[in-house]
């Protein structure tokens, strides 16, 4: 735990210091790639407008992604409620059963006739509000957290992987972890906003304060990192998620990456 939020914190600083290089050096150009233009001629202009461009058809997929393993088991779960049936859970994908397979392909074509629609200010104005989506779920992760420890005992060890007894009230909570790649990965790209601060700062009301406001927006997303990450790791190891892990051998002693995958349906 602690290791991630050294990883998180790390990824902060950098991310900051690198967009307040751009801003400082764009000074009053529109685009950062006109400022390459500038410096280092065409091929650098051209470069800088490719590679953000890359960047976000990589963020676009793994969020496509994300959306299909979300949706699936809130799909399974409406139906199991409705029918009255426990479905087994399956996200391996496959064309047999109901899986996330089918899920992707449904999400496929919403998105796409959502994007082909020319009026998309409805869509504008539903994403406005996206906002107090991810405040809900932050907040549901920190009472998860909360909870977990008013009926969870828990010890720390300084290194390696932890090895509990998932029947117990027991739970021990390692420091320094070597399974580091996801916070390093991508979830690191939520520090990403490179390519569009300079629009963001140059409507500014008080321009003075950008390098400011750009400091405080970093800060706030390595706190919110930092909070849901520590009070997810602690509340999705509790006793009230005993039976994901005995159940699920081959994810033993990992938490979902989805964790409404670690509810149970009845």
């Amino acid at each position: 735990m602690v290791l991630g939020l050294i990883i998180s914190f790390t990824s902060f600083v950098i991310s900051f210091y690198t967009c307040k290089l751009i801003i400082d050096a764009a000074e009053h150009d529109p685009d950062f790639s006109d400022t390459l233009q500038k410096y280092y001629g065409p091929v650098a202009y051209y470069i800088g407008l490719f590679a953000p461009g890359m960047l976000i058809v990589g963020a676009v997929s793994v969020y496509f992604v994300i959306m299909t393993q979300v949706s699936y088991p809130i799909f399974l779960a409406i139906a199991s409620w409705c029918s009255g049936t426990d479905y087994v859970e399956d996200m391996t994908p496959s064309p047999k059963k109901f899986s996330p397979f089918y899920t992707a392909i449904v999400l496929f074509f919403v998105c796409f006739m959502i994007t082909s629609m020319k009026d998309l200010k409805i869509f504008m104005k539903i994403g406005s509000f996206g906002s107090f989506i991810i405040m809900a779920i932050m907040a549901f992760i920190v009472v998860v957290g909360i909870y977990s420890l008013t009926n969870t005992s828990y010890t720390t060890e300084w290194f390696g992987t932890p090895h509990n007894d998932w029947t117990s009230d027991d739970r021990t909570i390692a420091l320094f972890s070597i399974n580091f790649a996801p916070i390093a990965g991508v979830l690191c790209a939520g520090y990403f906003i490179h390519t569009c601060a300079l629009p963001i700062i140059r409507s500014a009301a008080e321009p003075e304060k950008n390098i400011r406001n750009v400091f405080l927006g970093y800060f706030l997303v390595f706190i919110s990192y930092a909070v849901v990450g520590s009070m997810g790791y602690i509340g999705f190891i509790g006793i009230k998620f005993e039976h994901y892990f005995v159940n699920s051998p081959p994810q033993a002693n990992e938490i979902d990456q989805n964790c409404l995958n670690m509810f149970e349906y009845q």
